[in-house]
């Protein structure tokens, strides 16, 4: 029997020598073997199949055997037959994923229909062009895993370009960025198939045109809630993070927003950023600690620079103080001053608190929120990181958390 040695070379990532010997040399004295280079394709194809399979089935990654099916057609063949479903996981190894390996199994070497899951999760190196090529050669993809592929998210628009080329998707996971609540984004959150994983809302550059009511959060919110009407969870359900990052100035209702968003159980974010507002009211920050209080899955809450007064931050604080999963908390650039700091760190003195990390630089803290630090850290609170940079604290009220 005939031992199999495979080894690796820096050709497309992949594999593309195989060296065959027996495992005990033959009486006669043998030939000089051929320099590695002269090795082909040849050597793989006239294998007999069960070994090929043998073969295939030792390769590290699905990956690897895809590399081997663009050589040559019996190979991809062959690659086709070791599969245990019709599907291309490219995600095992995004480093190897490319546009190149990408078309050519999509356009070339696999045949049309074959595909039924296209997972290319953190692919890096693939466009959104050359994903959109192949899906429309690949028309029968049911299930297609886009996050984190290429650089940037997937505008609404290019995902409705992929969704178009498919006949029957019925799972997509993706990540979307969108000019406010534009049409396309609620074009693309109506239909049945879409999973975001990631929303980030930008605000359009000074002097460009917005579309009618695109900054108007309404309509956003009620896309997110609506179930679709064949049954099964509204788009909310699959959201894990929401990024408002500078954009929530230039968007209508963007605390009520949020505050509507993180409301009811079927809300799963665990990561939210708005900043850029130019005056948070005290009633909108009581309706988001309205809405804290239900949440159970918050993990990580970016409120900064939107001018959130000390009487705002004390209708926030009981609610995040006692949030059963949020372990981060950013005000940083607010106003909320001494009395407001100090209430928030008063509120963690109470039982429940999780948060581990808090930043409050240039908020106007002095020694009173020093002080009611102290005290919550001395009462178990939980806090591992204080950011306190920029503020009006002397030298002795500095010292009071790290003494607790």
């Amino acid at each position: 029997m005939a031992a199999l040695a495979l080894r690796r070379s820096g050709l497309s990532g992949g594999l593309d020598l195989l060296n065959i010997q027996p495992e005990e040399p033959p009486p006669t004295v043998a030939p000089a073997a051929a320099p590695a280079d002269s090795w082909s394709t040849t050597t793989l194809e006239t294998l007999p199949e069960d070994a090929l399979a043998s073969v295939l089935a030792q390769l590290g990654s699905s990956v690897d055997q895809l590399v081997v099916a663009c050589v040559s057609s019996s190979l991809c063949d062959a690659v086709s037959r070791s599969w245990a479903r019709d599907a291309l996981l490219l995600s095992s190894d995004p480093h190897l994923a490319t546009d190149q390996l990408l078309l050519q199994l999509t356009l070339g070497r696999l045949a049309r229909g074959l595909v039924r899951e296209l997972d290319i999760a953190g692919c890096d190196l693939l466009t959104k062009s050359a994903v959109t090529r192949a899906a429309m050669a690949q028309r029968t993809i049911q299930r297609l895993n886009g996050t984190n592929v290429g650089v940037g998210s997937w505008t609404p628009e290019q995902l409705l370009r992929v969704i178009a080329a498919l006949d029957d998707l019925r799972v997509l996971t993706a990540d979307c960025r969108s000019l406010g609540a534009s049409s396309p984004l609620l074009r693309l959150l109506a239909h049945p198939a879409v999973r975001l994983r990631k929303l980030v809302l930008h605000k359009p550059e000074s002097g460009a045109a917005l579309e009618p009511a695109a900054d108007d959060l309404v309509s956003l919110t009620a896309a997110l809630k609506r179930k679709p009407p064949g049954g099964g969870d509204a788009p909310v359900a699959s959201l894990r993070e929401v990024d408002l990052g500078q954009s929530g100035g230039g968007l209508r209702g963007a605390f009520e927003f949020v505050a509507a968003l993180l409301a009811g159980e079927e809300c799963r974010v665990q990561k939210l950023a708005l900043s850029g507002v130019r005056s948070a009211s005290v009633e909108a920050l009581a309706a988001l600690g309205a809405a804290l209080d239900g949440n159970r899955h918050l993990e990580q809450l970016s409120l900064g620079c939107n001018f959130i007064s000390a009487e705002g931050c004390r209708a926030l604080a009981a609610a995040v103080a006692s949030h059963p999963a949020l372990r981060s908390l950013s005000l940083e650039h607010n106003p909320i001053q001494d009395s407001g700091a100090a209430a928030l760190s008063a509120a963690l003195c109470g039982r429940g608190s999780r948060l581990t990390s808090l930043s409050l630089p240039f908020t106007g803290a002095k020694d009173g929120a020093c002080r009611a630090l102290a005290d919550a850290l001395a009462a178990g609170a939980p806090l591992a990181s204080l950011d306190l940079g920029g503020n009006l604290v002397t030298a002795g009220g500095g010292a009071a958390p790290p003494a607790a």
